[in-house]
């Protein structure tokens, strides 16, 4: 099956419809101040109030509190949580929402055994390893150790995805679904629509593998 496509860093809601019409699956609003691509309470629930059903809104946050998670989870309307920090496992039990992604940044093998920890989440995104601001990923993930984490459960591929590689990605991972940030933007957190479709088509072109 071809991956589906979450769009992570929106800002604005010119590049979430377009992201929705070239079939996004889920888009990404980061709730961390020190990311480039930070969106206050209003300018995401302005944005997700305007975007149809199907598409998940996922609200992404650093080492945040559950409470905080939750408040302004139900203020924005979001669908999915996903915790791009260090938290540990026991906040995945404090939330109350069923759809959790887990970022991981593993090195080796032997770094994967941490996500059995985690017993309430729903996708595990494999992301690269090293990290600035806002933990925002500075190199590709590790692919054959994305592949071995699908071993836990479905995998999001993530780290620095851009046209330039993810044709290359999908046919190495074959992942549940992928990641997308820097690599289709003209600055951080404005998209380039062409860099955006060219994305997606290859994306789809490797389901014919």
């Amino acid at each position: 099956m071809r991956p589906k496509i979450k769009v992570c860093g929106i800002t604005n809601l010119e590049d979430a419809e377009a992201a929705i019409d070239m079939g996004a699956w889920a888009l990404g609003f980061n709730f961390f101040s020190s990311s480039q691509r930070f969106i206050s309470i209003k300018q995401a629930t302005d944005i997700i109030s305007r975007l149809p059903s199907g598409v998940e809104k996922v609200g992404v946050f650093i080492n945040s509190s559950a409470d905080e998670i939750r408040v302004r989870g139900k203020m924005v309307g979001l669908t999915m949580i996903q915790l791009h920090g260090e938290e540990p496992p026991t906040i995945c039990n404090q939330m109350n929402m069923k759809k959790i992604i887990k970022t991981f940044r593993p090195t080796k093998p032997e770094d994967l055994s941490e996500i059995k920890l985690y017993k309430n989440i729903k996708h595990i995104l494999i992301d690269g390893a090293v990290h600035g601001e806002g933990h925002a990923s500075q190199k590709h993930s590790d692919w054959n150790l994305a592949k071995m984490a699908k071993a836990y459960g479905s995998v999001i591929l993530a780290g620095s995805l851009s046209p330039e590689n993810i044709l290359n990605a999908c046919r190495e991972v074959h992942p549940f679904a992928v990641d997308v940030t820097a690599g289709i933007e003209t600055k951080a957190g404005i998209k380039d629509h062409k860099k955006m479709k060219a994305f997606f088509d290859l994306v789809e072109k490797s389901e014919l593998d």
